[in-house]
């Protein structure tokens, strides 16, 4: 697993998602963490800081951490949006966020948190319907691992 340690917005896919822009059936996996201790910082499994809009992404058995505003999916949401979004902490994650969707309060709305295979099959017809007419669709791994994307036929 790639590790990824930044102080400042931090994410697996982009540390800011800024108003208007669109992150759409992606996905991480490793360690992300924010270096900061005492200062808030916006740290998420694939957002640090969503402003825009993220749809049918999601983290793979990944370790997020940091100070303050902390989710699987997205640290902090400012006006943006999220749909058909799921996250999966690594066994021995050692301060896993509580919310998929970290902020002041947290939340787990449009971001579910993932702990087997039955939640990935859930999580991958969820994000399915959110892809339905773009031309992409996820598809279980042959390994029985996380969900991959490929196009349609």
């Amino acid at each position: 697993m790639p590790a990824c340690f930044i102080q400042g917005d931090t994410g697996g896919i982009t540390g800011y998602n800024n108003a208007g822009c669109t992150i759409t059936a992606c996905y991480a996996s490793g360690i992300i963490h924010g270096l900061s201790d005492t200062t808030p910082t916006y740290v998420g499994g694939v957002a640090g800081l969503n402003s825009g809009t993220i749809t049918a992404s999601y983290l793979a058995d990944g370790d997020v951490a940091g100070y303050d505003r902390v989710g699987g999916v997205i640290g902090e949401q400012t006006g943006g949006t999220a749909s058909a979004c799921c996250w999966s902490i690594s066994t021995g994650a050692a301060n896993p966020p509580q919310y998929g969707i970290g902020g002041v309060n947290g939340t787990d709305k449009n971001a579910v948190k993932v702990t087997d295979e039955t939640g990935w099959a859930s999580a991958m017809t969820d994000m399915n319907s959110a892809l339905a007419g773009t031309g992409w669709s996820y598809e279980e791994n042959n390994d029985g691992g996380f969900p991959l994307v490929i196009v349609q036929d």
